[in-house]
């Protein structure tokens, strides 16, 4: 139940009922997921994976974003997602009620990603790149990023098997058709899979997605968890917020879909008093979220390194750190900013080789 309404939860065990887009579902007047009266879950198809109970989760709420880009896919607009959740959760990153962290490129090799699921103490994990059920080999699976930035497609069964030692509860798959299932079995999807591994909760795509779409969902979504909604209504806000961007000419509000446990919610508890940060003051910015980064950046430049480098996908915020991180070390040895726009991994080594030998 959910105040002055009804949710609607949907415990599929066929497996080609399952890939229906139940979140259309209309009463003849109105789309049922677009009233928060009328929200709809997809719970677990097995029983057995209905038993976790909901999370009372103490702020500050952990979040974990790995973003990935690997060569030869279509392109992702990681900086641009990265920058509107920043935007939805400036205020509750500002009082340190949340901890973002992005994990993107190289951070997000297998197992260097799941080394940061068991480390990190996070709440919520959230996958930005390119999915999908693979019907040749009955799994889903999503593609991360090896040395060299090339596709490495990790199975999904490999994360839901990391999910059971962490705090992880919700696992949000910022990826196309991530809610789709196997023809032959209901419960062979990747959001079903992360259930069985431990998560409470999952967000994931049932189609593919529009980059801009897929990221105001995120942001409205997480702008109304903060606010203390529950998941269900979070999601349907969020399916609101889209509708009013683009009209009913699409249906990119219904493509989400939220699968949980029954009875599971995600409750945030308690308060936080945001530390002192001595040495400094800093006015707003666009740096919210990236104290550590920030203080990494500074102790570089007041080093006696000759080179520091600050490399990551476009628009995700490198330039506003580096003058950030200069203002704050006006005596640092550094003389000389440079700005490389490099597509090609080989190009930007050969960039790199000039300057040392500039120095």
């Amino acid at each position: 139940m959910v105040s002055d309404g009804t949710r609607i939860d949907l415990n599929i065990q066929d497996a080609e009922l399952s890939r229906i887009p139940w979140e259309l579902m209309h009463d003849g007047n109105n789309f049922l997921a677009l009233s928060i009266k009328t929200p709809i879950v997809r719970l677990a198809p097995n029983p057995e994976d209905q038993t976790k109970s909901s999370a009372s989760i103490k702020l500050p709420l952990r979040i974990l974003f790995a973003g990935a880009k690997p060569w030869g896919q279509q392109p992702l607009n990681l900086g641009g997602q990265i920058r509107q959740m920043c935007v939805a959760l400036r205020r509750e990153i500002t009082e340190g009620r949340v901890i973002f962290h992005p994990a993107l490129g190289g951070e997000v090799q297998a197992e260097k990603l799941f080394a940061d699921m068991r480390s990190g103490d996070y709440h919520v994990l959230h996958i930005s790149t390119h999915g999908t059920f693979s019907e040749d080999l009955d799994k889903g699976i999503v593609l991360l990023e090896d040395g060299l930035g090339n596709s490495f497609p990790v199975a999904i069964e490999a994360i839901a098997q990391r999910i059971r030692d962490t705090t992880l509860q919700l696992v949000y798959l910022d990826a196309c058709e991530t809610a789709q299932a196997s023809t032959l079995d209901a419960s062979r999807s990747l959001s079903q899979t992360l259930l069985r591994g431990g998560a409470g909760a999952v967000i994931a795509m049932q189609y593919s997605i529009s980059d801009d779409s897929a990221a105001r969902f995120s942001e409205g979504f997480y702008d109304h968890l903060m606010t203390g909604e529950s998941l269900c209504k979070a999601v349907t806000e969020a399916r609101l917020v889209l509708l009013d961007l683009l009209g009913r000419e699409t249906i990119d509000w219904a493509i989400p879909v939220l699968h949980a446990k029954s009875d599971y919610e995600f409750v945030t508890t308690g308060s936080v008093q945001r530390p002192l940060r001595l040495g400094h003051t800093d006015p707003p910015s666009r740096c919210l979220g990236r104290d550590l980064q920030l203080d990494e950046l500074t102790e570089k430049l007041l080093s006696e390194s000759r080179l520091v480098l600050v490399h990551g996908f476009g628009g995700i915020g490198k330039s506003p750190l580096y003058r950030r991180s200069s203002l704050r070390s006006k005596c640092s040895s550094m003389t000389h900013a440079l700005w490389i726009a490099a597509a090609l991994q080989m190009l930007l080594m050969w960039c790199l080789r000039f300057v040392r030998c500039w120095l």
